[in-house]
């Protein structure tokens, strides 16, 4: 997967025996594409010279707001899953916004490998604190631009 953006303190590469363990533990494979994230670079802080990125996405056009991603997790990280009730079960986190908010990648059969955001300031039992960002892993990836 190649970005014209770097990640700042890219993380170690994570062995495949590793990843495949830890995939183990979780009873289901990743999607490639993320798996092949992990592998090369395993998290790091997303930024090019001039600071973060931004994701740019049909909800800025709707919202004037945007996504930044401050940080994509390690294997290690994301694989854990939390203990609150914040994060839908069918997801597991791989970054998070400058605000601490998260952006999450689904495991559920009907949109596995989908990347949302959740807006924990707008939590609610309901999960309508998620908003879709990509259908894959590349797609979100690829929409980082370098924050204005």
């Amino acid at each position: 997967m190649s970005n014209v953006y770097s990640l700042l303190e890219p993380g170690e590469p994570v062995p495949a025996s590793e990843l495949d363990a830890l995939e183990k533990n979780l009873g289901f494979l990743l999607p490639e594409e993320y798996r092949e994230f992990l592998l090369a670079c395993n998290g790091g802080y997303a930024s090019d010279q001039k600071g973060r990125f931004e994701i740019f996405h049909p909800f800025r056009k709707v919202t004037g707001e945007h996504v930044g991603v401050d940080q994509f997790f390690s294997a290690q990280l994301t694989l854990k899953k939390p203990s609150n009730r914040m994060v839908p079960d069918h997801c597991l986190v791989i970054a998070s916004d400058a605000g601490g908010n998260l952006i999450v990648l689904s495991c559920r059969e009907t949109d596995f490998g989908a990347i949302y955001w959740c807006d924990l300031n707008y939590y609610n039992d309901d999960g309508e604190f998620t908003v879709r960002l990509a259908s894959t892993f590349t797609d979100f990836y690829r929409s980082l631009i370098p924050a204005s």
